[in-house]
């Protein structure tokens, strides 16, 4: 996961064969985020909180990666839900570090 958001990071996006690796690689990253606050939820070691925030942030990014998967939305939404989708997993990870 981190290797591929690297890779989106340093592939610029722009026209061609640049564009597909750039995307590609951020999907991919982006979907195996799902498994890691799976793990998040299941670990434990962490108290009651930070495990129902996470199955609940779990279950928004769900509902998120429907909407941008399914192509039912609008440029502008697409952003607001793609940043919704990484703040999802950015306070999981934050909460379960300080919550526990």
């Amino acid at each position: 996961m981190l290797f591929l958001f690297g890779m989106a990071g340093v592939v610029p996006d722009i026209k061609g064969t640049r564009h597909k690796v750039h995307i590609g690689a951020a999907k991919a990253a982006s979907i195996l985020l799902l498994p890691a606050m799976v793990m998040l939820c299941a670990n434990n070691h962490l108290s009651l909180i930070p495990r129902l925030f996470t199955a609940l942030a779990l279950l928004v990014m769900i509902g998120l990666g429907y909407l941008l998967g399914t192509g039912k939305t609008t440029y502008n939404r697409f952003l607001i839900y793609e940043a919704l989708y990484f703040l999802c997993f950015d306070a999981s990870i934050l909460i379960a570090t300080y919550l526990n």
